[in-house]
């Protein structure tokens, strides 16, 4: 046989056929063996910061969120005694079912179940959606998602990226176009509401819950679902509603601005090293010593793919959706857990691929494809090197999402284009 070129490994990992299967295994099996090396070397260890580490490194964001919890329904106002109190009312809700119980053990364990079930279910749509339907790519893009370095720094330190992730995929199920029914409506609603337990990592999906539907149920089921979690979730303080609202945004503005600050300052806290936010538009302004022009211009990039997407709005929705999610990461402060993300946009390449939906730069797509694969890889510590080495692991993961974005937005283009060419043709 042949040895492989780098497209050619590229398209065993998502072709549709199954033939030459002795082929196919020849040359993915050391792939999967990198991968299962790779998830070894880190789930582990992260699995034992979420349940059992007591150093300042364990389960480090759960216990943050655990402790709001518990005020906050003990009628705390948290926003003006916890400075890690930056999530909006509504989210101490949704956290409560997994939190609202006295036994730290306890909470460190109905939280790791119930990532793992996330993660299961998550990795069963996007395969399904995505028709990987060969054992072998069924394994190695399950696995894919296991061994990137972002997943198990969010198992690690309890985050919700993997719940964001699963309650925007089923959310974006329920509101395809032709799926008009009120009940999954508002079972697409109630996702979207579920997703905006992070708002800065959920809202600029909800541009497409707004445009591509062809209706306005999904938006409006929403708005009724999330503005139900607000009135719940306020009804245990003393404060009314939109004083705790201004409270949220008031401190979690000066969260947002915190790794800028530090930026720009030159200081670094002593807990958490260079472990901040990176490759997002917030550290670009304080680059630039501008971090009192982040939330303006967060809100004109937010603007801005609202338009895109409207004129968009009736292309592929798992394109859309990598637009979007490329745009999440980057479009205000985010941490390394966040990163995995980029997986959903990683998917909307193996789409675009799989479906033929951009011939004439299938090439682009497969490279991109394998360098997304490795960069997936590189060991998130390579962060926290000294100055410029850190810079390597940084640009090179951020010079591929905006290469996977130009890939996107580009396979967007054409597709609204062909579909202009065919509705002109059937007039």
């Amino acid at each position: 046989m042949k040895n492989l070129n780098f497209f050619d490994y590229a398209s065993l990992l998502i072709s549709k056929t199954s033939s030459q299967s002795h082929y196919k295994a020849k040359h993915i099996l050391p792939a999967i063996a990198l991968l299962v090396a790779a998830i070894i070397s880190r789930l582990p260890y992260e699995f034992h910061r979420l349940l059992f580490s007591n150093t300042e490194l364990g389960a480090i964001d759960l216990i943050q969120r655990y402790d709001e919890v518990l005020l906050w329904f003990s009628g705390q106002h948290i926003y003006s005694i916890l400075n890690s109190a930056v999530y909006p009312p509504a989210s101490y809700l949704m956290m409560w079912p997994f939190m609202g119980f006295y036994s730290w053990q306890l909470v460190r364990w109905i939280w790791a179940i119930s990532t793992v079930i996330f993660l299961v279910v998550l990795t069963k749509i996007l395969l399904k959606n995505h028709s990987l339907e060969t054992p072998l790519q069924k394994t190695f893009w399950a696995l894919f998602i296991l061994a990137h370095y972002s997943t198990g720094i969010t198992i690690g330190n309890g985050q919700f990226t993997i719940y964001i992730m699963l309650a925007l995929v089923a959310c974006m199920i329920f509101i395809l176009p032709g799926k008009n029914h009120w009940l999954k409506s508002i079972l697409g609603g109630f996702f979207a509401a579920l997703s905006l337990i992070k708002p800065t990592v959920a809202l600029p999906f909800m541009w497409l819950v707004l445009f591509v539907p062809k209706n306005m149920y999904p938006a409006l089921a929403t708005i009724v679902i999330y503005a139900g979690f607000s009135l719940v979730a306020c009804s245990f303080q003393e404060q009314e509603i939109f004083q705790l609202h201004f409270d949220w945004l008031s401190l979690g503005m000066k969260g947002a601005a915190w790794s800028s600050l530090i930026s720009e300052s030159g200081e670094e806290s002593a807990f958490l090293g260079k472990d901040i936010g990176y490759a997002d538009i917030h550290n670009l302004l304080a680059s630039l010593g501008m971090s009192h022009w982040a939330l303006p211009v967060s809100l004109s990039l937010l603007a801005l793919l609202g338009c895109w997407v409207y004129f968009h709005r009736n292309c592929n929705l798992w394109i859309l959706m990598g637009v979007t999610t490329i745009f999440s990461r980057i479009w205000t402060y985010h941490r390394v857990y966040d990163d995995m993300l980029i997986i959903l946009a990683i998917f909307a390449v193996i789409f675009i691929l799989k479906e033929n939906l951009n011939s004439e730069t299938e090439k682009v797509g497969k490279a991109l494809l394998i360098i997304a694969i490795v960069c997936s890889l590189a060991p998130a510590s390579l962060r926290l090197l000294p100055s410029p080495w850190d810079l390597a692991f940084k640009l090179s993961q951020l010079s591929v999402w905006l290469a996977m974005l130009i890939y996107l937005l580009d396979s967007a283009y054409k597709e609204k284009k062909s579909n202009k060419l065919s509705n002109l043709l059937n007039e």
